[in-house]
């Protein structure tokens, strides 16, 4: 998804996935479900705006479910790395130190720890966060298929905050509209599902 970020006019893009685990910590606006390159199965694509007022000090990845994903990662990572060691470096005491790998989640997590007392604002107000608000309710009625809702729900959202959807919203919103509109002209695909097919990495 990384590298759709340009396409959507957005800073950091995480899947459904990722957004199920930052535990409402994080300010998420919804984008759409987007097939990416080379994959059929289309993922729901958030845009992550920063954390919401008063949780900077809340413990964002500490749960159990979490720590099973960090165990099965740290297994598959050790089976990897004792499929690349050769029979002479094993014998030789050689093998390398392996890194431990992190989830998209802790980096986040990891990332907003360290500018939490810096000048970068990380945290979002509260015209931030209704501003993901209204924007994710235009998404929503876009993959329900109504159109004309998606659209009044985006001249809304653009008419509350302004410099936000200028700022942050055009260029997703910009989708969005080509979309609806084009939907409501020649009707939608047999099978819509709202799905996104990114045409580009």
């Amino acid at each position: 998804l990384e590298s759709l970020n340009k396409q959507f006019g957005t800073r950091v893009m995480v899947s459904e996935m990722t957004a199920e685990r930052l535990h409402g910590v994080f300010v998420l606006r919804l984008l759409m479900p987007i097939a990416v390159v080379g994959k059929d199965k289309p993922v729901k694509a958030y845009e992550v705006l920063g954390l919401v007022v008063g949780a900077a000090n809340a413990p964002m990845i500490d749960t159990a479910a979490e720590q099973t994903i960090n165990a099965e990662l740290d297994a598959r990572s050790q089976t990897t790395l004792a499929s690349r060691v050769s029979v002479n470096e094993e014998a030789a005491g050689k093998t390398t130190p392996r890194r431990k790998r992190r989830t998209t989640a802790q980096m986040l997590n990891d990332a907003m720890t360290r500018t939490a007392n810096s000048d970068i604002p990380v945290l979002c107000d509260d015209s931030e966060t209704a501003f993901a608000a209204a924007f994710t309710t235009a998404v929503e009625k876009y993959m329900m298929g109504d159109f004309a809702g998606a659209l009044a729900s985006l001249a809304e959202c653009a008419e509350s905050h302004p410099s936000l959807f200028q700022g942050r919203g055009e260029r997703s919103a910009a989708i969005v509209q080509e979309l609806c509109e084009r939907y409501i002209r020649d009707g939608a695909p047999s099978g819509f599902d709202g799905t996104y097919r990114a045409l580009e990495k």
